[in-house]
Formats: structure tokens, sequence, C-alpha cells
């Protein structure tokens, strides 16, 4: 199996953060790396369907003109 494109991107977290990462990977017997593209992708699949849910809800609005 191929795998997709990748982008390296930084971030700086608190140290009490990273050491919970650090924790996570090994508990895991998996890499920091793995860890945080779990945890980014958990985030942007609950804001897109938050997003989507908020979408939703205004269309109902726009459509019956009730809020």
């Amino acid at each position: 199996m191929a795998q997709s494109p990748t982008r390296v991107i930084t971030a700086h977290v608190p140290i009490e953060m990273a050491e919970k990462i650090d924790e996570l990977a090994a508990n895991y017997d998996r890499s920091r790396g793995w860890i945080v593209k779990q945890a980014l992708a958990a985030i942007i699949e609950q804001e897109e369907h938050c997003h989507q849910m908020i979408l939703e809800g205004l269309a109902d609005v726009a459509s019956t003109g009730k809020v």
C-alpha cells in the first residue's frame, strides 16, 4: 500500500503536554508522531462535524424562519 504524501509541521506545546504525549507513546508502543496524528485526526473530525451541524441548523432557520 502506497503512503500518501506528508508534510512536516511544527508546534510549540507546553512541557506538560509534551510529557503526556511521550507517556502515551510509551504506553501504546507508538511514536510521538503517531500520537499527534491520531489527536489531530480526532479534533479535525470533531470540528468538521460541529461545523456541519451548524450549517444544517442555519439552513433550517433559513428555510423555516424559526429560531
